[in-house]
């Protein structure tokens, strides 16, 4: 069991988001706190690895997982670098689960369940 800076059992981790492909949940320039290493249910928000781009992190939707790995799209199509272009991204380049936007409109974007 891993005990952060915040007394919590698990680690967390900030994150940005760059881009408007979340709109009009995330915008460009939130400040996110996402879970690392938790396991993944359709629908959460995640931050991946980009597959055709490695060195870059991306925040999606999770929409579905298959054998290949999980199926991620931005909220906002037309602004959005995903699965639709790049396929399914590998489970292991799931780099957790965004719970909360902290700043500069808190918001949780999962259950209190979710983080006991």
């Amino acid at each position: 069991m891993t005990i952060n800076s915040f007394g919590l059992p698990f680690k967390v981790r900030r994150e940005v988001v760059v881009g408007d492909s979340m709109l009009p949940l995330l915008a460009d320039g939130d400040w996110l706190l996402m879970l690392e290493n938790s396991a993944i249910k359709q629908g959460e928000i995640v931050v991946a690895r980009q597959p055709d781009q490695p060195g870059r992190r991306i925040v999606k939707k999770a929409v579905r997982a298959d054998s290949n790995g999980w199926w991620l799209e931005g909220l906002n199509a037309d602004s959005s670098e995903d699965s639709r272009s790049f396929g399914p991204v590998a489970h292991g380049w799931i780099e957790g689960v965004v719970v909360a936007r902290y700043w500069p409109r808190p918001r949780l974007l999962v259950s209190l369940n979710r983080i006991r």
